[in-house]
């Protein structure tokens, strides 16, 4: 009987001590299902879990924080709803779907506050047979790299830029060397004819006619970079007034006439019946479209043809310049504009001038509220150059009526 007992003891030890480790066992394992938790909960890190329909089961603090959600308001949520690409998530969760383990995928997140947060996420799936049960996410802000990223790409886009405008500066200061020092030739010449012949009146008129035309020459190209200077410093003052954009048509015709008839261009001129009424400085304006058209004549073949229309809308006013010109090919046409920028053109430089009008023309007419673009279909196929500008209205009639003569009238032959 002691000996059965003895048996028992034992067995009943051995089940206490049994029940002691399980116990010990239960309470290692719900402490380390406190620390998991606390570690996920915790995590410097964001981390959620999607389940298969894309609704967020789970996040950590770590992600609340990042985004400025409270969990009742991210929880529960599809995730499409704080992605600020609808793309780039469903090809995420298509992908996981598929089984696929992403590493550091770019997204961008909607904060609570409306502010975008740029995010590389890192995720795979759990799945249960070919089933998914939910993705573990992994959620990085990458703001600061983002922006330290284009903040690069932006230095080395102004890098290059810096160095296309200074390449440009160097081309434009041996270009202005050259069309300065070319005068100096002729002056020099007459300056000696002067000096040999002062009993000869012929030929002192003569040697006076070719200083006289040199200087004004020389002139006129210390203005242009007198202009330059002054639109670059904000020192130009508009003096507007109201004006009829057609009368300046005819002054600006008027300053080129020489050069058209030189060129033997046919210079055609198709306006409204109507006044077409701006505010602007009539000085400034008939300087923009003189520097056009001085340009089409430039590049346009001996016999070609250059056309000036005007048209009413009912809040602009449009004036084009087209000309059947050498063109120009997509890249010029985006920059011609530019101040230094000018086409491919040698010392010699046949057309002259330092390639200063365009820019000086398009920083006038912005500053008159208006714009001027360039178009060309391309190389040998000539050049559109279109003004708009701010339209006021007709006195005498409907603002939004464009009546013309819709003949093209040919002025120059």
């Amino acid at each position: 009987m002691s000996r059965e007992l003895a048996v028992l003891q034992q067995q009943n030890l051995a089940l206490q001590n049994e029940v002691a480790q399980r116990k010990t066992a239960e309470l290692t394992l719900r402490q380390r299902e406190r620390e998991l938790m606390d570690f996920l909960e915790n995590a410097a890190e964001g981390l959620h879990r999607v389940g298969p329909d894309g609704a967020i089961l789970w996040a950590n603090k770590a992600e609340l924080q990042m985004f400025g959600y409270r969990w009742e308001e991210y929880v529960g949520h599809h995730i499409a709803e704080f992605h600020a690409d609808s793309d780039v998530i469903a090809s995420i969760l298509h992908r996981l779907q598929r089984g696929e383990t992403l590493h550091d995928e770019p997204a961008r997140v909607i904060c609570k506050d409306g502010s975008i947060r740029h995010v590389v996420i890192s995720s795979n799936g759990c799945f249960e047979g070919a089933d998914l049960r939910y993705t573990r996410c992994f959620t990085r802000d990458a703001t600061a790299r983002h922006q330290l990223a284009q903040l690069y790409r932006e230095r080395e886009e102004l890098v290059t830029r810096l160095s296309q405008a200074n390449r440009a500066k160097d081309e434009f200061l041996a270009m202005l060397a050259h069309e300065l020092r070319n005068p100096l030739a002729p002056v020099s010449a007459a300056a000696q004819l002067l000096a040999i012949a002062a009993d000869d009146p012929d030929r002192v008129r003569y040697a006076a006619g070719v200083i006289t035309r040199q200087v004004r020459h020389m002139s006129g190209l210390v203005d242009d970079l007198l202009d330059v200077a002054r639109v670059t410093r904000g020192l130009i003052v508009l003096d507007t007034s109201v004006l009829d954009l057609r009368s300046v048509v005819g002054d600006a015709v008027e300053q080129v006439t020489p050069l058209t008839q030189a060129r033997g261009h046919c210079l055609q001129l198709d306006l409204p019946v109507e006044p077409v009424l701006v505010r602007a400085d009539s000085k400034r304006m008939v300087q923009v479209l003189a520097n056009v058209l001085s340009n089409a004549n430039k590049f346009t073949p001996d016999g070609g043809g250059i056309e000036v229309r005007l048209r009413a809308a009912a809040v602009e006013v449009e004036l084009t310049v087209s000309d059947t010109g050498i063109g120009m090919d997509a890249e010029l046409a985006a920059h011609v504009f530019d101040l230094f920028v000018q086409g491919r053109r040698t010392l010699d430089r046949a057309q002259g001038g330092l390639g200063l009008g365009l820019a000086l023309s398009r920083s006038l007419i912005e500053l008159h509220g208006g714009s001027i673009t360039a178009a060309s279909p391309g190389s040998g196929m000539g050049s559109t150059f279109t003004i708009r500008m701010p339209r006021l209205p007709d006195d005498g009639g409907d603002p939004g009526c464009d009546e013309h003569d819709p003949r093209l009238v040919p002025i120059l032959g």
